[in-house]
């Protein structure tokens, strides 16, 4: 299974819409030695219907990236820059980055409208 868990090890989130019918969601997590880029497109069925709710196909990518965290960032914005002019796309792509008050990251999370977020059951 892909873990895209927010975590402590979260360095950022990047979000994109590829068009009206799919989106490109990335988590890059600090593993210490790298990082790991996890990366997921999803093709909406119904675009009226929740995220949680519906049957939208999604595909799932692991990237691994031999870098430092600074270095990481700067290799996941060239990708989606390079995605966003192949593809014509003009709409920015949303970063959100862990400086480092996780709690503060988790909020700046959660106020997006396209985040889908469960609670953890305790």
């Amino acid at each position: 299974m892909i873990d895209n868990e927010i975590r402590a090890t979260t360095i950022g989130v990047w979000f994109l819409p590829l068009n009206d019918k799919s989106d490109f969601f990335g988590v890059l997590q600090n593993n210490g030695d790298g990082c790991t880029f996890v990366i997921r497109f999803r093709y909406y069925t119904d675009p009226d219907t929740p995220a949680s709710d519906n049957n939208d196909r999604r595909s799932w990518y692991t990237v691994s990236i031999a870098k430092d965290p600074a270095e990481s960032i700067d290799a996941v914005r060239d990708m989606i820059e390079a995605m966003r002019e192949q593809t014509g796309i003009i709409d920015p792509y949303d970063e959100v980055l862990n400086t480092g008050d996780f709690d503060g990251f988790v909020n700046d999370l959660l106020i997006r409208s396209w985040v889908n977020a469960v609670p953890e059951k305790a």
